[in-house]
Order: structure tokens, then C-alpha cells, then sequence
């Protein structure tokens, strides 16, 4: 019997994977929010600073929590503690629809915040370069391409992104690499 191969390098996948969970986990974060903070502030009667305080909480608790989680979603693989963690985060989406006080949305919003920043977000900055490494290429991940762009920088297209990794050494790849 013979094994299935992709009609693509495996490794698309992949970045098409993470793009598409990167695009989905960011239905919780800022850009939304801030459509939600009107609306809802007036219709709970809920100041500014109350809707916004457990974001930054959140935040801040899955950046504490980040360096001890990295070392487990190297141990149990990034599907898994991926899909574990969008599971996670839909039921407490979900359980937004049903709140009704401050408490409740402090405690769902912190939750959703930490996962997301904890969890979600170091998986899927980890799972591109990691795989290419491993293949000795280099493929930048969606937050070194946002780094670029930052600092000033372009990304390279996905076609020319890629390339040996003994070729990086013109670049700030080795500063940032374990």
C-alpha cells in the first residue's frame, strides 16, 4: 500500500494552516474590541476602563504563562495544543453570548486573552520556522514578518522567503534563533 503525498511540499500546509488559525484567533483581539466597547459599555452601563482592564489582564497572564507552556507544546507537538486551545477559546466565545455581568466577562475575557497570548499565539509564531529548520531552510514566521515590517524591512515572498539556512547570516535571523 502506498503512503498519501500532498500534491504540494508539506510544508505550505503548514504556513497555510497557521495563516488561517492566525486569522481566526484574531477575531478576539484589539480590532474587535474596539468595534464591541461602545455598544456594549451602553448596554451594560459598564465604564471604558472596566471593558478594557481584563484584556490587558489576559494579556499580561499569558505572557507570564508563555515561557513555562513553550517547553509542553514542544513536548505534546503544536496540533494537538492548537486545537485544544481553539476549542477552548470558541466555548468561552460562546459563553460571552450568555453574560450578563461584569464579573462573568472579566473572567471570560481573561481566559480568552491568556489562551490566546499563551497558548495560541507563541504555537503559531513557533510552528513555521521550527518546521523549515528542521528541513535546513529558512521561512519566516507570520510575527518575524510583522517584525520586518516594523523595523522597516520587506518580507520576502513566500517563493524567495524560503532558502538555505547557512545563507542567513546577512539578516537578524541568528539574533533571534535558539
Amino acid at each position: 500500500m502506498r503512503a498519501f503525498r500532498f500534491p504540494v511540499y508539506y510544508g505550505w500546509v503548514i504556513v497555510a494552516t497557521v495563516v488561517l488559525c492566525d486569522f481566526v484567533q484574531s477575531q478576539e483581539t484589539f480590532p474587535i474590541l474596539a468595534i464591541m466597547l461602545k455598544p456594549v459599555t451602553e448596554e451594560f452601563g459598564w465604564s471604558r476602563t472596566a471593558f478594557t482592564t481584563p484584556v490587558a489582564v489576559g494579556t499580561v497572564i499569558g505572557g507570564v504563562f508563555g515561557p513555562f507552556l513553550g517547553p509542553r507544546v514542544d513536548g505534546w507537538g503544536p496540533r494537538w495544543v492548537t486545537a485544544g486551545s481553539f476549542l477552548a477559546l470558541g466555548a468561552l466565545l460562546c459563553l460571552m453570548a450568555w453574560m450578563q455581568e461584569l464579573w462573568q466577562y472579566n473572567v471570560l475575557q481573561i481566559a480568552a486573552r491568556a489562551i490566546i497570548h499563551g497558548i495560541i499565539g507563541l504555537t503559531l509564531v513557533v510552528v513555521v520556522p521550527k518546521w523549515f529548520i528542521a528541513r535546513q531552510l529558512h521561512c519566516p514566521s507570520p510575527g518575524e514578518i510583522g517584525t520586518m515590517l516594523l523595523l522597516g524591512g520587506a518580507p520576502k515572498s513566500p517563493a524567495k522567503g524560503c532558502r538555505p539556512l547557512h545563507s542567513c547570516s546577512e539578516d537578524f535571523w541568528p539574533l533571534i534563533s535558539e
